[in-house]
């Protein structure tokens, strides 16, 4: 009896091989998401934040709790896709170092591993729908999840050899800031001395990163085509993206009468004009105070002044639609302290003496999806309060004193 070509058991088998096939090419276009398998729910309304060195999540009024990682580790920094349905974060877990990790947002996922070398990660933030960008090593990179391919993107390699190889000393000054006409050198900073904080472009043309100095720090953008422009300086500059560009706080500086063009002194010969005066020989100078100031840094780029501030802040907000900001303070007086929330349109003298919904010391600001509420930590608790200023609502406390909590972060999911 001759055997059969076809049988049942060749049939299921055959099914099954296309099914692993299909599903296999929905992981790697889903950067790593078996979708099909791993479905998840939908989280608008919901917070993460760390607890402990544990990843939890919950919805805004406290109810359904729900530990997404746990262990020894810890994890910090979540940061939600644009969906909301995924979160990155930093993490320990696999070795000394910190790394870039990638989970969907459901108990029990797998939290992967995105980075594996020597060098510390942190800060990693969705870019584009592909893209991941975060610090690697006080530098800015990116990797995409499906592919694993790592870029430097600033300091990029080529610029950084670039600059070393005209000299030996990288904590020397590597650029002179030049006023954009040419008419004048403010003074030399260094793009080397790492970087802090950073914000992307939507499209991922530009950034805009905060590199220390010698004394203080300075904001720069970096663009693609390799143009670096400096904002200002200051003992510390907290910055957020919006649609069109960042929201700055120079804490204890102030920024420059107008962006300025940072250039390497072989370069000067073509940028600066005859008769251009010298403000600095030096590094650039700044006068530290104990105040700030807001501005708004547009992609032309303009600065453009929002509200002074009296005090130090210690987090910074934007709304998703960019029309509110809200900054933070653990001040020592009742005016110095809180959560102030102003519009950018720049209709506010003083947003600390008018724009408080919460008299608690604060940090880590973060706003809900459409902006009608805010969640920042004070002391070990994170709380939720409403943005609205001279509201009578006390902020509700959505942590209740259960373990060390920090770094709200919203899910953008809409209902």
């Amino acid at each position: 009896m001759r055997p059969q070509l076809i049988t049942p058991r060749k049939i299921i088998l055959a099914l099954l091989a296309v099914v692993s096939f299909v599903a296999l090419v929905v992981w790697l276009q889903s950067g790593g998401k078996v979708a099909l398998l791993d479905a998840v729910p939908s989280t608008a309304g919901k917070i993460a934040w760390i607890r402990d060195g544990d990843l939890l999540m919950a919805t805004a009024d406290g109810t359904n709790p729900a530990t997404l990682t746990t262990g020894t580790s810890e994890d910090n920094e979540p940061a939600w896709s644009p969906g909301g349905d995924t979160l990155t974060l930093s993490s320990n877990r696999d070795g000394v170092s910190r790394q870039v990790y990638v989970m969907n947002a459901v108990p029990g996922a797998k939290v992967a591993v995105l980075t594996n070398s020597s060098t510390s990660k942190a800060a990693p933030i969705y870019g584009s729908p592909d893209d991941i960008y975060f610090l690697d090593g006080g530098k800015i990179a990116k990797i995409t999840p499906k592919t694993g391919d790592i870029d430097a993107v600033f300091p990029s390699a080529d610029l950084k050899r670039a600059i070393l190889s005209g000299q030996s000393d990288s904590s020397k000054p590597t650029h002179i800031v030049v006023a954009a006409d040419g008419s004048r050198i403010f003074g030399a900073v260094s793009i080397l001395g790492g970087i802090d904080r950073f914000a992307a472009s939507p499209d991922g043309t530009h950034f805009f990163a905060t590199i220390k100095q010698e004394r203080g720090e300075i904001l720069v953008r970096y663009a693609a085509d390799g143009t670096l422009i400096i904002f200002g300086i200051a003992d510390r500059v907290l910055l957020k993206p919006t649609k069109d560009g960042v929201i700055a706080v120079f804490c204890g500086g102030e920024p420059l009468p107008q962006p300025a063009l940072l250039i390497q002194s072989a370069e000067l010969g073509g940028v600066l004009k005859p008769g251009y005066v010298v403000e600095s020989e030096g590094d650039l100078p700044f006068n530290a105070t104990q105040e700030s100031v807001v501005v708004q840094i547009d992609s032309r780029p303009a600065i453009q002044p929002i509200t002074p501030v009296p005090f130090i802040p210690t987090g910074l907000a934007v709304s998703l639609d960019s029309k509110k900001a809200t900054i933070t303070s653990t001040g020592s007086t009742d005016k110095t302290r809180g959560v102030f929330v102003f519009p950018l349109d720049g209709s506010v003298g003083d947003a600390s003496s008018t724009g408080r919904v919460a008299v608690l010391a604060a940090s880590e600001p973060a706003f809900s999806p459409d902006g009608s509420q805010v969640a920042f930590v004070s002391g070990d608790d994170v709380f939720i309060a409403s943005a609205v200023p001279g509201g009578s609502a006390a902020p509700v406390n959505l942590t209740k004193g259960a373990g060390a909590n920090t770094a709200p972060a919203w899910s953008p999911a809409k209902k």
